[in-house]
Order: structure tokens, then C-alpha cells, then sequence
């Protein structure tokens, strides 16, 4: 949930101005995230490199995170969870992690409503100045060309 309200807003910028601003550019700008890994990723041709970089730096490290918005983005979830609890492959990826990991964190396969309620602005706050920290990332750039050769 914290991954896609990078994209929701910035000190600077609103969710709509984030996502003008990379259609302007012809660019991408996405958000992920696994049991212990958060991606940030954009991509444009090499002409706007500097700007999406820029805005990937911004949804990155100055994210608002919205009330409005995370209150829509536990709303969304809530009704994935129950998507999620009525297919039986989910339910057993879920009972296998539980078997597998004990109490460990990655037998959680997804959060529950009750622990999508207790979540507030000031723990996505908390959580980002934590963990998005320059020693606790890997930026990696890749520069490719299609030019075509007569």
C-alpha cells in the first residue's frame, strides 16, 4: 500500500500533476514492492532523463502521502482481500507460507482488514524515512540506444 501512495502525491506536486507530468514526457514512473523489496522505476527516452529522474527522486523521497488517498488505497485493498480469499490458489500460497515460515514475517502473504484500520499517515511517514535511506538502496541506470545504422 505504501508503494502506491508514492505516486499519490508529493510536497510539490498532486497525484494528477506526478501523472501529467510523465505523460508530458512520454515516460513511465512505477512502484512495486515484494516481501523485502521496494522498486521505484521510470523510463524515458535519454532527452528527459534529467526530469524523470528529478520525479523520481521527489515520489521517492518527498512523498505526502494523503489522507484522501490512503484512505481510498485501504478501501481498494480491503475489497482485493476479499478477491483474494475467494480463489483457492490464494488460500494455499497463503496456508503454505504459514506452514513454512512460522512466525516469521514472510508467512504473511497479505495484511488483514483490522491491520489495514490501524495504519495512519504517520506510519507510511515513519516507515519511508526509515527505510528509503541512500545506505539501505541500489540505484542501477541503464542507457540503451536503438538507433538504426544504414
Amino acid at each position: 500500500m505504501m508503494t502506491h501512495l508514492l505516486t499519490e502525491g508529493t510536497a510539490t506536486r498532486s497525484s494528477r500533476e506526478i501523472a501529467e507530468q510523465v505523460e508530458r514526457l512520454g515516460a513511465t514512473l512505477t512502484v512495486g514492492s515484494g516481501s523485502d523489496f521496494t522498486t521505484v522505476a521510470a523510463s524515458s527516452l535519454s532527452l528527459y532523463a534529467e526530469e524523470i529522474l528529478e520525479l523520481l527522486a521527489e515520489v521517492t523521497l518527498s512523498p505526502s502521502f494523503p489522507q484522501n488517498e490512503i484512505d481510498l488505497a485501504r478501501e481498494n485493498t480491503k475489497q482485493l482481500l476479499i478477491q483474494q480469499r475467494a480463489q483457492p490458489n490464494f488460500l494455499a500460497s497463503e496456508r503454505l507460507a504459514q506452514v513454512m515460515f512460522g512466525e516469521h514475517p514472510y508467512a504473511r502473504v497479505s495484511p488483514t482488514p483490522e491491520s489495514l484500520d490501524a495504519l495512519s499517515r504517520e506510519d507510511f511517514v515513519k516507515f519511508r524515512e526509515s527505510t528509503f535511506i541512500p545506505n539501505n538502496a541500489v540505484m542501477i541506470i541503464v542507457v540503451t540506444s536503438n538507433r538504426i545504422r544504414s
